[in-house]
């Protein structure tokens, strides 16, 4: 290889770094939206610690959330209104939306996942048992039951509160 040929080969590789950098860069600028006809400037990604806190500040109130619940079945189950089994898949979709809104909402609670559990059944000369095995951590995770009884249907309402680890 002589000189000439050696001088060219080492003059291309540099410039074809540098187009290939401009291409990237032309690349990133139009996915975080700061191009050239764009005002938008890319705000700087702020990355935080972790915390290590496998516990949370405050544990659950099962009184507060029994009472809570108690209270909306109380509310939203009409007594005199008759079972239907149509109504009743809808009535207790609402009822588990709105137990679960209601406590996020009036009960804040940084480190816990509520899962509510509905169960609507017909009041005819029957007996009925609700049952749930879960695992979990014994001094952090709890649970709350609350039922109400009407002259045509029964409901009982589970909410679970799981700490998250």
């Amino acid at each position: 290889m002589d000189l000439a040929s050696r001088r060219k080969s080492q003059a291309v590789a540099p410039m074809m770094g540098l187009i290939a950098a401009k291409r990237m860069s032309r690349h990133w600028a139009s996915r975080i939206g700061a191009g050239r006809n764009s005002s938008v400037i890319a705000a700087p990604i702020v990355k935080l610690e972790n915390s290590y806190r496998l516990e949370p500040k405050a544990k659950f109130d099962v009184k507060a959330a029994r009472d809570i619940v108690q209270e909306l079945l109380a509310e939203q189950l009409d007594d005199a209104a008759p079972y239907n089994p149509r109504t009743a898949v809808m009535l207790t979709k609402t009822l588990t939306d709105s137990i679960k809104n209601r406590l996020k909402g009036d009960m804040y609670f940084d480190r816990y996942r509520l899962i509510v559990y509905v169960t609507i059944s017909e009041k005819r000369d029957q007996s009925m048992v609700v049952s749930s095995r879960c695992i979990w951590n014994d001094r952090f995770d709890t649970s709350v039951t609350a039922s109400h009884c009407g002259k045509t249907m029964a409901c009982v309402a589970t909410v679970f509160a799981v700490s998250l680890e």
